[in-house]
């Protein structure tokens, strides 16, 4: 029987974003902390094994794993260091296993509309190739109110949060697409990586950096570790924080989570200091519907943009993160320089639709328009390309030449852009 509470709203952290309108990928999903004890998951080594390698997809800088779901599904879920929780976000696979939910929630998130539904599923068996594992708590949403595959261009069917990180020692590699797994037991820091302590607050992980913001003082603050957010920061204005957003910067949606559009900014801070290392003009998210409840000394979010500038290790037991700098760590921050959203649709998802332009864009200049199907790209037809592909083509090189075979109302037509640093 599902125990149901009408009079409660839990408000937790976002775990793993969605589209923004001009670059990133920003999915805000809001995980549950009821009031109850949830049982560690455990993931582990098999016996004999010191590391385990993982395959992964890299998509718009998040990571996405497969695994089997109930032991029978095959399927892909976000990788996100801060979501407390497990999460389907298709309720029919749910279904399909006949799951057995046992209460009901009620959830706020990110965004301006009314908090959705929620079902928690108990001792859920999830395989990962390589890993041994217990059975897991999964919250499973009433609908498909994120709209993963569509944003993304794959299908993804929900995230897996801080029970893969609890026991294990976790290396991220980007570039190779690929995660090792080592067992705390054995694990040795390699040599010339970095170690920075990180802040545990309620299980999730913090660190501790420095912003600065044009003429602003410098501010220092603590920034939570998101593998599960495509941007490189995200900044929580709030009364805490007193951070401005920059003179020149975008105003608009910065994506959707579960409770509707995020409203926000998007601009570049002169620098973040993560550690002994200095990134600079980092493109940065400005919100004030991000996070529900306000944390003393937080600021916002580091996530994938900047954590793929590095090799990365995460050791939640030890309270470290180890950072290695790649060939990408100096490469200059760049936004969508199109103006453009776009949505997968259609039964392999590889057809896209516009579903926003910039007013004042280059796409926008062009004639571009909400609605329009896209069908070809610089003379390649779209199928050919992944969504992820095309967004880093749209922050690839200002002044590069966009050629666009659109189809509008059964008529089609050529369009042609270049792309334009906007901040």
């Amino acid at each position: 029987m599902i125990e149901k509470d009408k009079n409660r709203i839990f408000y937790v952290k976002s775990c793993c974003k969605r589209l923004q309108l001009f670059v990133l990928l920003v999915i805000s999903v809001p995980f549950l902390q009821a009031g109850y004890a949830q049982k560690q998951a455990t993931f582990s080594l098999p016996e004999g094994r010191s590391k385990v390698e993982i395959p992964f997809e890299n998509h718009n800088n998040l990571i996405i794993i497969p695994l089997k779901l109930g032991n029978q599904i095959n399927a892909r879920f976000i990788l996100d260091s801060g979501a407390d929780n497990t999460v389907l976000i298709q309720k029919v696979i749910g279904d399909i296993l006949d799951f057995e939910y046992d209460q009901e929630y009620t959830v706020g998130g990110a965004g301006t509309k009314d908090p959705i539904k929620a079902y928690r599923a108990s001792d859920i068996s999830l395989k990962i190739e390589g890993l041994k594992a217990r059975p897991v708590d999964i919250f499973v949403l009433e609908e498909d109110y994120l709209k993963l595959p569509q944003y993304l261009g794959i299908r993804v069917q929900g995230i897996l949060g801080l029970d893969f990180f609890k026991d294990l020692v976790v290396s991220i590699n980007y570039e190779d697409r690929k995660l090792i797994v080592h067992d705390p037991a054995t694990f040795k820091k390699p040599k010339k990586y970095k170690g920075i302590p990180i802040i545990e607050d309620q299980g999730k992980p913090f660190l501790k950096g420095r912003l600065c913001v044009e003429d602003e003082k410098c501010k220092k603050a603590r920034f939570l570790i998101d593998t599960g957010a495509s941007h490189a920061i995200l900044v929580e204005m709030n009364d805490q924080n007193q951070i401005s957003v920059p003179e020149q910067h975008i105003e608009g949606s910065l994506g959707r989570g579960l409770s509707g559009d995020i409203p926000g900014y998007i601009g570049r801070v002169d620098s973040i200091n993560v550690g002994s290392f200095q990134l600079e003009e980092v493109i940065t998210s400005f919100t004030r519907r991000y996070s529900k409840i306000p944390r003393k000394g937080r600021v916002g979010t580091i996530g994938g943009e900047l954590l793929s500038r590095f090799d990365a290790i995460l050791h939640l037991k030890e309270k470290m993160i180890y950072l290695k700098p790649t060939d990408k760590f100096d490469e200059k921050f760049e936004h969508n320089m199109s103006g453009l959203q776009l949505m997968a649709f259609g039964e392999d998802l590889n057809r896209l639709k516009v579903i926003y332009v910039r007013d004042g864009s280059p796409a926008d200049k062009a004639g571009v328009q909400e609605g329009d199907e896209i069908l070809k790209i610089n003379w390649i037809w779209v199928s050919w390309y992944s969504l992820s592909h095309i967004y880093s083509m749209f922050r690839s090189r200002e002044n590069k030449t966009i050629r666009l075979k659109i189809l509008r109302e059964e008529e089609k037509t050529k369009i042609k852009f270049d792309l334009k640093r906007m901040i």
